[in-house]
């Protein structure tokens, strides 16, 4: 009767510390995926930049972390921005900029971990600092050449421009 009951004990002292585990779990999990991009360029506000060569460590990290922020957008701002546009914010601001060759399809998720959108990336320019208001924003190009839309992520920008400033030293 006794080992009945140490093992009924503990079985039950397994299940509650699991139940207890799955709650705190505070993010929902979003699938890794596997996106390597073609180019990736990092800028700096005195308007030097570094082409990451693809492959590289540097690459891998930058590209990975910048994959996850954008996996995490959850708001689009009306605005549309012209590439003369784009081109002025990328030379007065840090960013890191991945650019594809072929479409992309990225699936965007909620905070609840539900599909949000599901988005074509052919380019993304993450803003870090600098002149002008898109500092935290993502600046998206779709299929169309000529307009790029403006994106926002729950995920912090913060380690993806610790590597960016990494790249300096």
């Amino acid at each position: 009767m006794k080992n009945i009951t140490a093992i009924f004990l503990s079985a039950l002292i397994l299940c509650s510390a699991l139940v207890i585990s799955a709650c705190n779990s505070s993010e929902p999990e979003i699938p890794e995926i596997d996106i390597e991009a073609d180019f990736i360029t990092a800028g700096f506000e005195d308007h030097s930049t570094i082409e990451l060569t693809k492959g590289s460590p540097e690459s891998e990290e930058i590209n990975d972390e910048a994959v996850r922020i954008y996996q995490n957008i959850c708001d689009t701002m009306e605005c549309v921005l012209r590439s003369e546009n784009v081109e002025e914010i990328k030379y007065d601001n840090k960013f890191v900029e991945i650019e594809f060759i072929e479409p992309l399809s990225v699936t965007t998720y909620t905070d609840e971990g539900e599909v949000y959108r599901i988005l074509e990336l052919t380019s993304a320019i993450f803003v870090f600092t600098g002149k002008y208001e898109y500092e935290g924003c993502i600046l998206h190009q779709g299929l169309t050449t000529e307009e790029w839309g403006i994106l926002g992520s729950r995920r912090s920008f913060g380690n993806l421009e610790k590597m960016v400033d990494a790249l300096l030293s």
